[in-house]
């Protein structure tokens, strides 16, 4: 495989997003006052599964994605064996780790059974996501809010004796807030193809400037609420990295221009 295509598919299908979910467990162990060693190799299950997520979306080509990224559609159907071998080994991998975990660290497997099948909830989303986002405005962004808190603070609960406390569920509540804000930001990026696709968000119901306004207003929002709860500025600091990596990398991914032989597609 060729530089230019691993470059171009580690920005066009958000790979570099995907590694940064460790930042976010990261700033979420700092936020709950949880070492960073006792989540472990626990730490890699946000990227495997968001690998996942993110590859099998992407191979799935809605009627938007043909008019909004027609580069990105044409380089996932010219790299489809390449990315299904790949988004199986980390589906193979997510539960592996998670067996390991549940079934053989752990001293009481079927008290933590529960927590196996907690980790299976961002399937669900996924499996019901096309359907429910063709009917509902808000409800992509909902639904990729909703993952990312859960998943990034999955790991801490599942390896610590870490209980649901006010200050996770306030912690959970600022995660959401950040994603469903980037989320709606991203949207901005594909209203017209959106408006030609059918394709209802939330920010092609309350157009552009507002669907601005609400972002920044989410983004601060949900970094005051981190910063309330931390014991330690790192956190926020890792929070607001977080937030200049994801600006730089969409600005990079916009500019990346694909060249001919990468995004053929083979007959």
């Amino acid at each position: 495989m060729r530089r230019h295509t691993v470059a171009g598919l580690f920005l066009k299908l958000n790979i570099w997003l995907v590694l940064q979910s460790m930042l976010l467990v990261t700033a979420s162990t700092l936020a709950l006052g949880v070492p960073l060693s006792d989540v472990g190799l626990a730490l890699l299950l946000p990227p495997l599964l968001f690998y996942f997520i993110y590859v099998e979306d992407r191979r799935d080509v809605s009627p938007e994605d043909r008019i909004n990224n027609p580069e990105r559609v044409a380089l996932v159907k010219s790299n489809h064996r390449f990315l299904l071998l790949t988004e199986i080994s980390a589906l193979v991998s997510y539960e592996a780790i998670l067996t390991w975990f549940i079934y053989i660290d752990s001293g009481a497997p079927l008290a933590e059974f529960s927590l196996f099948i907690l980790g299976q909830a961002p399937f669900v989303i996924l499996l019901f996501y096309e359907q429910l986002k063709e009917y509902f405005p808000a409800v992509d962004s909902v639904a990729v809010a909703t993952t990312w808190a859960f998943a990034v603070l999955y790991p801490v609960f599942l390896t610590t004796p870490k209980s649901f406390t006010t200050q996770s569920v306030a912690l959970f509540f600022a995660w959401f807030l950040i994603v469903f804000a980037g989320v709606e930001s991203r949207n901005i990026q594909d209203l017209e193809g959106d408006k030609e696709a059918d394709r209802s968000t939330l920010a092609a119901k309350i157009g552009a400037s507002q669907t601005r306004f609400l972002e920044i207003g989410l983004k601060f929002g949900g970094i005051a609420l981190i910063s309330f709860l931390t014991p330690t500025l790192f956190a926020v600091v890792l929070v607001v990295v977080h937030l200049g990596l994801l600006h730089a990398f969409r600005k990079v991914s916009q500019n990346f221009e694909l060249k001919a032989s990468d995004a053929m597609v083979s007959p």
